[in-house]
């Protein structure tokens, strides 16, 4: 169920990465040199008003669906390893035994 619940959840946040991408580029990217002092830009062909504000709005919520979409990357690699039998330690990965030093005598 967790697996199934991350799988989800990476791909929804796969798909809103993408579209968020796409919003910034189109609301900001391609304008970004056409901003006035006033941070508006005018497309005469489209009759269109594009604000400079858009960038930091599409761009917050492209942050927040990348972010969301590495933990849950995250997340389901370690259900994963986790359900394949391998003892894990949240900070170091896998764990192994390490080989024993026999000094000398």
């Amino acid at each position: 169920m967790r697996r199934a619940f991350c799988a989800f959840l990476l791909l929804l946040s796969g798909v809103a990465t993408i579209l968020f991408s796409l919003a910034w580029y189109d609301r900001y990217w391609r304008w970004r040199g056409c901003f006035n002092e006033a941070g508006r830009c005018f497309d005469p062909e489209t009759q269109d008003v594009y604000l400079e504000q858009a960038g930091l709005v599409w761009g917050l919520f492209l942050l927040v669906s990348l972010g969301l979409l590495v933990l849950s990357a995250r997340r389901l690699a370690h259900l994963m390893q986790a359900s394949s039998g391998a003892p894990t330690d949240a900070r170091r990965g896998p764990s192994r035994k390490q080989p024993s030093v026999q000094s000398p005598e």
